[in-house]
């Protein structure tokens, strides 16, 4: 059973993409999609055989909350419900130092566990575009979950030069 959240046309046109594919070697999956409320206590409690998500991870790199072992609901949101004990170690050591180069050689250890042991599947990244006028300025859009408005207290409008008072009006 393939469930996504009801009403997200998107997800919905990927689970029957999916569906197709899977046919095609001998995989028969049926299609439930559900109410955001119904769809999230799946998730959380471990109810579903597979499920399509998306998430969007913070400026931080931290991943414990999704992979470490002990962050299973209702502890974290590891909705995969994927056990390494190694990966979980690796994970609250890298949480742990504020060495720069040691959190980086521990985060690339933790990323090739979770690429080998494949506790989930990515399917694809989603663009996001993001539109402003000319004259705001300051705007610095960000890929992290922090999204469009991380900077907001930052940004200012310059009135365009069509608009501004000629002097003598």
């Amino acid at each position: 059973i393939g469930t996504t959240r009801a009403g997200h046309a998107e997800w919905e046109k990927v689970l029957q993409v999916l569906q197709a594919q899977l046919r095609q070697v001998g995989v028969q999956v049926e299609i439930r999609n559900y109410e955001p409320t119904l769809l999230g206590e799946l998730w959380f409690t471990g109810k579903t055989q597979f499920f399509l998500s998306a998430w969007t991870l913070p400026a931080d790199p931290e991943i414990t909350l999704f992979f470490a072992a002990d962050r299973t609901p209702p502890a974290g949101r590891n909705i995969y419900f994927y056990e390494n004990q190694e990966l979980t170690e690796i994970l609250y050591a890298s949480d742990q130092t504020v060495e720069r180069e040691r959190r980086k050689e521990l985060l690339f250890r933790a990323q090739e566990i979770v690429a080998r042991d494949v506790p989930l599947i990515p399917l694809y990244n989603r663009t996001i575009v993001s539109a402003f006028p000319q004259t705001l300025e300051n705007v610095r859009p960000n890929p992290t979950n922090a999204g469009l408005f991380w900077n907001v207290h930052e940004w200012t409008f310059e009135q365009p030069e069509s608009s501004k008072p000629r002097p003598g009006s």
